[in-house]
Order: structure tokens, then C-alpha cells, then sequence
């Protein structure tokens, strides 16, 4: 391999490493079962708006790193809104990923979300909880920063 090739391979590696790290920034990692694994939380759908489907994206790995699948009907999410209502998600497993999970939901006040993840990984049971789940604070803005236009308007007139 020519040395120009080289480099260009380790910048590129470099670069996508980065990429990925800046990827999964938002998403809070715990440790648990006495470090045997970690269970990584975040949004699906960063920033997140009032409104808008949004989901836990949701992954198990153990303590080599490695993807921990199958999991979806032994693990419980729970989103708790800022006013302390909770909903209980449908996890599925994500087909793109393996030892990663998704529940959707639909946020409708703008405020700080937390999630509660837990169940069973084997035999052994966990539970764990996430309050910086997003990029933004607050985790869920409202979604009239976004909305155009700002005020209802009609397009034509009837007869």
C-alpha cells in the first residue's frame, strides 16, 4: 500500500469514527449488572418537537462491546413526561441494528423527557434511568418554532 493510500485510509477511518461518536452524543449510557453491560438511551429523532413521532432509540451491549439482540420482549421502556405522566412503549428490535431497540411516542408538551429501561438481559434483571436523552435543552421543543406559517392564512376565497 502507497503511503498516500495510507494516509487517506486513516483520515477516512478518523472521519468516520467521528462521525459516528458525534451520532450517538445524545444518547446517555449506564452501566448495569455490575458493569457486565451497558444500556444506551436516546431519541430517536433529534431535536425533537411537540407533536411529532419520536421514539426511544434504545441499545444493549455487553461488556465487550458487542450487541446484545433478542431482547425486545424481555425489556420495558417507560417515557415520563415533564408533568410525570408515563407511557409505557412497544419495543421492537430494529432490523438495521442489531442490539438495538425502538418504541415510538408522541410527545405533546415541550419539557424534559426521561426514560426508565428495564426487564431482563439472561436471567438476570436491571433497571435504569435516563434523563439526557437528547440533544437540545429542553429535550422537546415546541413545535411553533418550526411552523410555517406562523398564523392560519386562507388560500383562496369560496363563493
Amino acid at each position: 500500500m502507497t503511503r498516500r493510500r495510507r494516509i487517506t485510509t486513516a483520515l477516512a477511518s478518523t472521519l468516520a469514527a467521528l462521525a459516528l461518536a458525534s451520532a450517538a452524543y445524545a444518547h446517555q449510557s449506564v452501566a448495569v449488572l455490575e458493569g457486565a453491560y451497558t444500556v444506551i438511551v436516546g431519541l430517536l429523532v433529534n431535536p425533537a418537537y411537540t407533536g411529532q413521532v419520536n421514539g426511544i432509540d434504545l441499545a444493549v451491549r455487553n461488556a465487550n462491546g458487542e450487541a446484545v439482540a433478542g431482547l425486545e420482549k424481555s425489556l420495558t421502556a417507560v417515557i415520563v413526561a415533564p408533568d410525570g405522566s408515563e407511557l409505557t412503549l412497544t419495543l421492537r428490535a430494529n432490523a438495521a441494528k442489531a442490539g438495538w431497540y425502538a418504541g415510538n411516542f408522541i410527545p405533546s408538551v415541550q419539557g424534559n423527557y426521561t426514560f426508565r429501561v428495564g426487564g431482563f438481559i439472561g436471567d438476570a434483571s436491571f433497571e435504569a434511568s435516563f434523563d439526557k436523552p437528547a440533544h437540545s435543552d429542553p429535550a422537546v421543543l415546541d413545535a411553533a418554532v418550526i411552523t410555517v406559517p406562523t398564523t392560519a392564512t386562507p388560500t383562496s376565497t369560496a363563493p
